[in-house]
């Protein structure tokens, strides 16, 4: 489910997210995301969002990034580790 949940047009087949096209290349992120990615990434750093407030924000901020689909109240595993891992990936950039 990990590798499915990061193929972009891949869906759940629950409905807990849906397929998308389309992704922003990195390096070409708005200013005012990269900032909202390093202020999130203080609070999931450790892959485990600080509180939930967090989490969603971390959700939605992945769904910009990604044009994703996931549902900002999802629990689901697999959901929440993909959007760590975009986040991380626009972190990492930054380096």
């Amino acid at each position: 489910m990990n590798i499915k949940s990061s193929i972009a047009a891949m869906r759940c087949p629950d409905n807990k997210w849906l397929a998308t096209s389309t992704t922003i290349p990195l390096g070409e992120i708005p200013s005012d995301l990269e900032h909202k990615a390093l202020e999130i990434w203080e609070d999931i750093k450790t892959g485990r969002a600080k509180n939930n407030k967090v989490k969603k924000e971390m959700i939605e901020l992945y769904n910009a990034l990604y044009n994703g689909k996931y549902d900002v109240n999802t629990n689901c595993a697999p959901c929440l580790a993909a959007c760590y891992k975009g986040i991380k990936k626009v972190i990492e950039s930054f380096n």
